[in-house]
């Protein structure tokens, strides 16, 4: 499920909106095969959002109705991404590019200062001393972030 559904679709030109996910993932170092599985994923929301409009809507609960009224039954004519794992992954990428472009507004952060800081630690511990990638780091904070906020809510962790 992507994150903060109730934030309000905000109109994008869809002009070049392709090409600048493709160089930005380009630039990023992802694989050829990964870049175009999730391209297509892109192509397939743009398609079924608005296929013949200059501009379309993308906010989070844009892309949740996408995967709730659409790709769940999808029927679309020739070869598509249908891949809800590959379509999740290439709209959440979507959404970060095009906040780092200015596109739309950045997203509120989605846990606390105090979790936050403590998941920056651990990050900083995985990456400088275990070597961790970047790239392993992002799934693991999430995973960690969450159950940090599901057990410890109000803070208090302290790690000796």
């Amino acid at each position: 499920m992507i994150a903060n559904c109730s934030a309000e679709p905000i109109l994008v030109k869809t002009s070049g909106l392709v090409d600048l996910y493709t160089l930005t993932l380009e630039r990023k170092g992802y694989r050829p095969i990964v870049i175009n599985a999730y391209r297509g994923a892109v192509e397939h929301f743009l398609a079924w959002s608005k296929p013949t409009a200059d501009s379309v809507e993308i906010g989070e609960a844009r892309i949740q109705r996408f995967f709730d009224e659409h790709l769940r039954n999808c029927n679309c004519p020739g070869r598509v991404q249908r891949g809800k794992v590959i379509a999740h992954a290439a709209l959440r990428r979507l959404l970060a590019i095009v906040r780092t472009a200015g596109l739309i507004p950045l997203a509120p952060p989605t846990f606390s200062d105090f979790i936050n800081s403590e998941l920056q630690t651990y990050s900083d511990f995985d990456a400088n001393v275990c070597g961790l990638a970047n790239a392993t780091l992002i799934s693991r904070r999430q995973w960690i972030g969450r159950f940090l906020t599901h057990f410890f809510p109000a803070g208090g962790l302290l790690f000796s």
